[in-house]
């Protein structure tokens, strides 16, 4: 008996579908299973000169997959997910199939049961998931399938069987005792089958595998677009909003936050599930963000709205512009390959700071291209990892303004912690300050004036909020270092 015929013999006892017969028999590509179901059952009974027959299926190894779509409910069904997600079919979309990957274990207890007759083959059916795309492409014509389509539809298949087969692979792999994997992927899946010796296998599982006739399984049918990026740049004006939400234990402990008070906005206008924000770098949560404003990516999962008309970037701006808090400016679209920039930019940008100061013994200093070397320091080192980082500080000037107060200028390398440049940190950032002072030293507050990187380009006029450097009431500065002041920080 050949190949075909032994498959065929397992198609006629109801144990295999039509189309794992075609996998197990070396059809491949999409032209073969864009054919109709009747069309391949034909062909294949022709090749071993047999009657045709129509048994009832119950296919042990794809679970009737296979026969599912190419059925008149699964398009019905794709046509209702697609309803209910919000989402629009723009002329393309892709198909992927998620299953469990135990279906790999029966795939090798069947090539375990055929290679008892044919023991000098090499099995490698046609790819399931490959088989499954291509009989539901052919059966939804009026769609265009596109594997860089930004529309996805994910159909998903569960059933029980399959999971107990699963954790059978995976205790057979690591024993009870040991904790077991969350998740069993293709590759980890494949990886512990081949390694299994034969014996082993062979006690495990049934070969050829068997099935549940009672239960059909379930499909789930998942619509998602990728990724959108819209980015601006930021002022804050606030010494009490943190960048990112802080949460602890699953309990948000600010109800505010930079990526929240713009992420809830544009949530709202593009109709995402979620929000993500990717900043040129973060300033502390008493630290002001003055100036040009920090450059920042929001990267927007599974919106609804994808292109909008570029005006109206605008009225969501003006929207997020009502916090007093902060203030956003150039809010555009980004293109993905675009959003690299700031990756990048945050190894090798440069950044203005505006500092009020106290030392002891106060006076002027000028230095350029200081190198200085920064431990992690103590108030990060919970969660940085201990290292030395080399820092250059390109600019300072230090300029006294009343007694023991002083204004400091710097322009620094990214990635410099600037608190500690001034009071040492317990000798962990050297040369720092109260080095160069000769004596005690400490900051008292700190502005961000200017981030360093062309990002993104401006795309229309902005008025900046008026703000004024922060003086303690005990301090005085002539009109001439109010107005430095006010240049720096606007």
């Amino acid at each position: 008996m050949s190949l075909l015929g032994q498959l065929l013999d397992l198609y006629c006892q109801g144990k295999l579908c039509i189309y794992c017969v075609a996998r197990f028999s070396f059809r491949i590509g999409e032209r073969y299973y864009s054919q109709n179901m009747e069309d391949i059952i034909n062909n294949l009974f022709q090749a071993e000169k047999r009657d045709v027959v129509h048994p009832k299926t119950n296919c042990v190894i794809c679970f009737n997959m296979s026969i599912y779509f190419q059925s008149d409910e699964i398009v019905e069904r794709i046509h209702e997910a697609l309803k209910e997600s919000g989402h629009i079919y723009e002329g393309t979309f892709y198909i992927n199939t998620s299953f469990p990957q135990a279906i790999f274990v029966r795939e090798m207890a069947l090539c375990r049961y055929i290679t008892r007759t044919f023991p000098s083959k090499n099995y490698s059916p046609f790819r399931l998931k490959d088989t499954l795309r291509f009989i539901l492409m052919s059966k939804i014509k009026d769609w265009k399938c596109e594997l860089e389509s930004p529309l996805k539809l994910t159909i998903e298949f569960t059933h029980q069987q399959l999971r107990e087969d699963g954790d059978k692979l995976i205790e057979i792999s690591v024993g009870k005792k040991r904790k077991r994997m969350e998740t069993l992927t293709s590759t980890i899946a494949m990886n512990i089958i081949e390694n299994i010796p034969l014996k082993i296998f062979e006690e495990s599982f049934t070969i050829p595998p068997t099935r549940n006739e009672e239960d059909p399984g379930t499909y789930k049918f998942i619509f998602e677009r990728d990724y959108i990026y819209v980015g601006g740049r930021y002022r804050k004006y606030s010494r009490q909003l943190s960048q990112s939400q802080w949460v602890i234990q699953g309990k948000e402990m600010h109800e505010h936050s930079i990526t929240k008070e713009i992420g809830e906005v544009l949530k709202k206008y593009f109709e995402c599930d979620e929000y993500f924000m990717i900043a040129s770098g973060r300033e502390d949560v008493d630290v002001r963000m003055l100036g040009n404003g920090r450059p920042f990516v929001f990267e927007l999962h599974n919106p609804r709205k994808v292109t909008l008309p570029i005006e109206l970037y605008a009225q969501i701006q003006e929207e997020i512009n009502k916090s007093p808090a902060i203030q956003v400016m150039h809010l555009q679209p980004i293109e993905t390959k675009d959003v690299d920039i700031i990756k990048k930019g945050e190894r090798e940008k440069r950044k203005r700071y505006l500092a009020l100061i106290w030392a002891e013994s106060m006076k002027e200093l000028k230095i350029k291209d200081l190198l200085i070397q920064q431990k992690t320091p103590i108030r990060v080192l919970h969660r940085r990892s201990l290292l030395t980082r080399e820092r250059m500080i390109y600019s300072l000037e230090l300029h006294p303004i009343d007694g023991h107060f002083g204004l400091l200028e710097l322009e620094t390398q990214a990635g410099t912690y600037i608190k500690e440049f001034v009071h040492g940190d317990l000798g962990r950032t050297t040369p720092n300050i109260i080095e160069l002072l000769g004596c005690n030293a400490d900051i008292l507050s700190l502005d961000v004036v200017e981030v360093l990187l062309d990002f993104p380009k401006e795309c229309r006029p902005e008025k900046l909020r008026p703000v004024t450097f922060d003086i303690p009431p005990f301090i005085t500065l002539n009109e001439q270092q109010k107005q430095k002041c006010k240049e720096i920080i606007n």
